[in-house]
């Protein structure tokens, strides 16, 4: 994609995002999900003292952590590279979770912001949350996985809407 953009580049001046950091806008953009979807579930959008548990906090999920925790937010957060986790724990108090646990923990929000297909027949009957919302591209393994979720009141924000804040 990128080198299509550089071709573009070469015979007009109208090409913008070719090395433009999109982590700012996508994070803010799942945050707001956040907000709607915590609103459309619970009628307020006031995330004061509600429980988001981050999958990921590369690029994207670390900002995401910092907004949720500025909003009062309790945060748990689990990452693959306990590097991340350390640094984010110096700007913000979260609650690390090891990674093959993080879908088992009881919270409002799960927000994949890693691997996509996280969402699965392993970890769908893990889940004790009330909605999912994350940046993760495809976090979903197959639209079986989006009917039970909807057969189980867990309400699913389709990531090529809440992520396109990068956009």
């Amino acid at each position: 994609f990128k080198e299509d953009l550089i071709e573009c580049s070469k015979i007009t001046k109208h090409v913008y995002g070719i090395n433009l950091e999109t982590s700012k806008p996508t994070s803010i953009g799942i945050f707001n999900a956040i907000k709607s979807t915590y609103k459309f579930t619970n009628g307020t959008n006031n995330l004061n003292n509600i429980h988001v548990a981050v999958s990921g906090v590369g690029k994207v999920g670390s900002k995401l952590a910092k907004l949720l925790f500025k909003a009062g937010t309790k945060v748990s957060a689990a990452s693959i590279n306990p590097e991340l986790i350390k640094e984010l724990k110096k700007e913000v108090k979260i609650n690390e979770i090891d990674p093959k646990n993080l879908y088992k923990i009881s919270c409002d929000i799960i927000s994949p912001c890693a691997l996509g297909g996280v969402i699965n027949s392993s970890t769908k009957n893990q889940l004790k949350c009330k909605a999912i919302v994350g940046a993760a591209n495809n976090q979903l393994d197959n639209s079986e996985t989006g009917e039970w979720l909807l057969k189980n009141n867990i309400v699913y924000s389709p990531d090529y809407l809440v992520n396109s804040g990068g956009v």
